[in-house]
């Protein structure tokens, strides 16, 4: 993935939107992948409140349900095997890293509701791991059954787990109370990206490569519905009321808006002027909590755009350090610093 040369001294913001369009509010989570950095942004204001080490190579965030950490997946090569946690009461210093030993490549993460519990990808294992964060501790390691399990997505009851496995073109459905592979699903090529809609009904795929999305029933793990998604379909999030899936597709510079009762694309909205052969933007996608607004990074173009969803237009763009990937949302401010284990100490 290319790295675009530009200055990164005080973070600017570009106000595009007309008076009473949404702007959300928080703090916003950037993790820049070439700079192994993660970023705090204050929102609406745009303004960069700290920036700390978030290892080498973070790829994909994750808030704690209680807002008292963050979690950083440190993807660089193979042999990584670490994940690096945010200190969200006090952002310059992180908490030490978690070690998953064994557990090589962290990218996918998702925490699971009701369990306090983090479910992580290792691709490279094959595995996803399951960590208890504040105390620094792997505490099950459940095989996918498949290559280049990339990314997460649970269910809103936590009793399930699916990851897109890239180089097989499947989903594995994983008990979480059991610990157990369920069963491998295909999907179509290159499937990746992946989500579970609010109600837990349904999960929808990116088949990146085969230029699709597939629609599986949650309960039956049968697919239900292929939906034509053209522009190299990468990561996918329901909208807060699961009324909408929006799709980044990286090749076409734009996000895809599709009606999730009909699963037809109603909007595609353009988020790169236009898309050089070198570039591979937009990638990280992000609903805000109040599901008015959405984040997607512009991965080369070093910037995160700022979606209004009633609207569908670009009402801001940030701009944030080299090749931006993972967001992750912390609605309000943090209670606390959380206490960790000495063992994660």
């Amino acid at each position: 993935m290319p790295t675009l040369s530009r200055p990164l001294g005080v973070l600017t913001l570009a106000l595009l939107a007309r008076p009473g369009l949404a702007q959300p509010t928080g703090m916003l989570i950037v993790l820049d992948k070439a700079d192994n950095d993660a970023r705090f942004i204050d929102m609406p204001s745009g303004a960069l409140r700290a920036t700390c080490a978030a290892g080498r190579g973070p790829h994909e965030a994750a808030v704690s349900p209680n807002r008292l950490f963050g979690v950083a997946a440190n993807y660089e090569d193979p042999t990584a095997s670490t994940l690096t946690v945010l200190n969200l009461g006090c952002l310059t210093d992180p908490f030490p890293t978690i070690d998953l030993g064994e557990s090589k490549a962290p990218h996918g993460l998702a925490f699971v509701p009701g369990s306090g519990l983090l479910a992580a990808t290792c691709e490279q294992s094959g595995q996803l791991v399951l960590v208890d964060v504040a105390k620094g501790e792997v505490v099950a390691r459940i095989a996918t059954g498949a290559k280049q399990s990339h990314m997460v997505a649970v269910t809103p009851d936590g009793s399930r787990a699916f990851t897109g496995n890239i180089a097989d073109g499947t989903v594995s459905a994983i008990d979480l109370r059991e610990r157990k592979l369920l069963k491998i699903i295909p999907t179509g090529r290159g499937s990746e990206g992946i989500d579970v809609t609010p109600d837990g009904k349904e999960v929808w795929v990116c088949n990146r490569a085969a230029d699709t999305l597939s629609v599986i029933d949650a309960d039956s793990l049968a697919v239900i519905d292929t939906v034509p998604c053209k522009g190299f379909p990468i990561p996918c999030k329901a909208t807060t009321d699961g009324a909408r899936i929006l799709v980044s597709c990286a090749t076409a510079g734009e996000v895809a808006v599709l009606d999730t009762p009909s699963r037809k694309e109603i909007a595609r909205i353009k988020v790169l002027d236009r898309a050089a052969s070198s570039d591979l933007g937009p990638i990280g996608i992000l609903s805000t909590p109040d599901g008015k607004s959405a984040f997607v990074a512009n991965s080369s173009r070093n910037e995160v755009v700022v979606l209004d969803l009633a609207s569908l237009a670009v009402t801001q763009r940030v701009e944030t350090g080299n090749v931006p990937d993972g967001l992750a949302c912390v609605p309000g401010v943090p209670a606390q610093t959380p206490a960790l284990s000495p063992a994660a100490r």
